[in-house]
């Protein structure tokens, strides 16, 4: 459309006259431009695109209307030009000939002014009514390209047979085209989804891009590749929708991007979750294997203290003996304390429910620090409400290892008072028992500043040079992450100088009484034991003891002497285990695990064998004390599991149970 206010109109005629006249009728309303031959008026036509009608002779000398007519269609600036002809002609054939050039209309002469204004005036309405929709559709394929072009994403589109009718920019830069001349028109599946990642053929009929052409929307499932113009591949997550026109599916649109980096990240992910696990894989069998080698030495060094002690002896020795063994025990805590933090945060500390009875543990408790309560001039209680159940279902292995850490804490930082356990009910239904456990104390109380930190490893309330309680700072950080376990939390309930209270909550099933077996109690790592008083608890027993370690072969040795053992055979590995067996028969075997020549896993194995040896309870002995350990040796055979350094009151209860004494 013409940026003048009137339309502009060329006139191209050979006739002065006609000029003048036609020219008198349209200025008052139109511009007026006009030519006297069809040169010129091919020439001012073609370089001014102001032109919005041309009034073309038909017959003129040189150029006729006709070759002038021809030659505008033919310009792409002027082919929309509209023509009429003015011509004295009335041979229908030239009529038809004009109209089939591409002229708009057909004026007779001599000229009629009413027709020639009422045609030149509807042919430009015409002409503003068609420049209006060619304005609008080219604004709206601009916004068209500006959204499709705007977004990172690759956009095609694919009519019903599959071949590309338009793709944005993003999608042809990542399949590799310059331009949309190179896929418009051709099949998407022959020119970049034509195979899968390995390169085997892709078919048409399973691709969910072909759904979409079925009337359902689609999404890839990210192991999918679009193939570049070069013949490399890429994968993509992309996504079909069906394009209807009046509910008829004419074609799909489909918006893909490029997951190169995003897959690239993800294995940058799993090999550092691998690496991640594998180093604690590492981590952990490095503490296991630091766990055996240390606890060797410091069996025999708790085992010798512990004999020693049991002869007279001056005072001062017997002081110094009762020191090693005490600092011995404690550094075994230290260690136990390292190794289950080590387990939970690798996520391998598990609980292990079985039945157990809450006046047992209740008993184990106060003997554990009864002696150490009365020694500081403390009041030691455990309390159970009557209401709660006796007989329950949980680990109470780790309940207890959380208690004794509780009330050793409570007796560490007490100097006078009392110290209580107390079990209380707060919920009770045919299946299962909440309780609550609180260890009190009267002893020095805990700022509120400083309580955050006692949940924090290796931290200490006391922390600094001057610090006055020794300890890693493990135990209450091992005991949430157990409580955790139990689905709970400890809470602290404390105010400098007035002791403190620590609680959590712990929901455990009950146990009928017709369910009800004998449950042996895990060891616990306790103080110097008493081994003063002799028993005959095995008495006429033979015992076969498989141990490469000679300082361990003589602690043992002593503790079942001491017992009452009737014999007492030691050997080096598996291999000589096995020729005592065929000269001797033995009622029970204490197996070490780790031994040179034939380890304890083999030998048990090569025992379970011999159907002689079907009911022969074998112990293990391990300072490999891992739950890793206990459930291989049991696998390989062995009926129960005593961790060095040995706690004897420990080995005799396995011993009795497994002897039915």
């Amino acid at each position: 459309m013409s940026v003048t206010l009137k339309p502009v109109i060329l006139i191209i005629d050979d006739s002065p006259d006609i000029i003048n006249l036609i020219s008198g009728l349209l200025r008052n309303y139109y511009k007026v431009k006009s030519a006297i031959n069809g040169e010129k008026g091919l020439a001012i036509a073609q370089s001014d695109n102001s032109i919005d009608l041309i009034l073309l002779d038909l017959m003129m000398p040189g150029l006729s209307g006709f070759e002038v007519c021809k030659r505008l269609k033919e310009n792409p600036i002027t082919a929309h030009t509209p023509i009429i002809f003015l011509t004295a002609l009335s041979d229908i054939e030239d009529e038809q000939f004009g109209l089939e050039l591409g002229a708009v209309d057909y004026i007779s002469k001599p000229i009629s002014p009413a027709i020639l204004m009422a045609r030149v005036k509807n042919h430009l309405r015409i002409k503003a009514a068609n420049d209006s929709l060619k304005d609008k559709n080219l604004q709206a394929h601009l916004r068209l390209d500006l959204i499709l072009n705007a977004t990172g994403e690759g956009i095609y589109g694919i009519g019903i047979n599959g071949d590309c009718i338009f793709m944005n920019a993003s999608a042809l830069t990542m399949l590799g085209y310059e331009s949309q001349e190179e896929v418009l028109g051709k099949n998407n599946h022959q020119l970049f989804h034509y195979a899968h990642a390995n390169g085997s053929v892709y078919n048409a009929e399973l691709c969910p891009i072909y759904n979409a052409l079925q009337g359902h929307s689609n999404s890839s499932d990210e192991t999918e590749v679009f193939w570049r113009k070069d013949g490399t591949s890429f994968p993509v997550q992309y996504e079909a929708h069906p394009i209807k026109n009046n509910e008829e599916i004419i074609g799909c649109v489909v918006s893909f991007i490029d997951i190169t980096e995003r897959k690239q990240n993800e294995a940058l992910l799993l090999a550092a979750k691998e690496r991640a696990e594998n180093l604690s894989k590492t981590k952990s069998q490095f503490l296991a294997n630091m766990s055996h080698e240390i606890r060797t030495p410091m069996s025999a060094i708790i085992g010798f203290s512990e004999l020693a002690l049991l002869y007279d002896m001056p005072q001062k020795v017997s002081d110094y003996l009762k020191n090693i063994n005490t600092a011995s025990n404690n550094l075994m805590v230290i260690l136990n304390d390292i190794l289950d933090l080590s387990k939970l945060e690798a996520g391998k500390m598990g609980l292990n429910p079985t039945p157990f009875n809450l006046h047992d543990l209740r008993t184990t408790l106060y003997n554990l620090f009864i002696k150490i309560s009365q020694s500081k001039g403390l009041t030691l209680s455990i309390n159970i409400e009557k209401q709660v159940p006796e007989h329950l279902i949980g680990d109470h292995f780790r309940l207890r290892q959380v208690l004794t850490n509780l009330l050793g804490n409570a007796i560490k930082f007490t100097q006078q008072g009392s110290i209580s356990l107390n079990i209380s009910l707060l919920e009770l239904d045919e299946q299962q028992a909440r309780l609550l456990f609180a260890v009190t104390d009267t002893g020095i109380g805990i700022a509120k500043d400083q309580q955050d930190k006692l949940f924090m490893p290796f931290s200490q309330v006391d922390d600094g040079y001057a610090r006055k309680f020794e300890g890693t700072g493990l135990g209450l950080v091992i005991s949430q992450d157990l409580v955790a376990l139990m689905k709970s939390q400890i809470k602290v309930d404390s105010q400098l100088g007035e002791g403190s209270c620590f609680s959590f909550e712990v929901l455990l099933p009950t146990t009928p009484t017709s369910q009800l077996t004998s449950i042996k109690a895990p060891p616990i790592n306790t103080a110097t034991v008493d081994m003063r008083i002799e028993t005959e608890a095995l008495n006429g027993i033979k015992i076969l003891v498989v141990e490469d370690d000679s300082f361990n072969q003589k602690i043992i040795h002593q503790v079942l002497k001491r017992q009452g053992a009737s014999l007492i055979v030691l050997t080096n590995d598996g291999s000589e285990a096995l020729s005592a067996l065929k000269k001797q028969d033995f009622d029970v075997v204490l197996m070490d695990l780790h031994m040179p020549i034939m380890n304890g896993y083999q030998a048990t194995a090569e025992i379970r064998k011999n159907p002689h040896y079907a009911k022969l309870p074998v112990i293990a002995l391990s300072a490999s004390v891992t739950d890793e350990e206990r459930q291989h040796s049991l696998a390989a055979g062995m009926n129960d599991f005593v961790g060095k350094p040995i706690n004897v009151n420990e080995l005799l209860s396995t011993l009795s149970q497994w002897l039915n004494r």
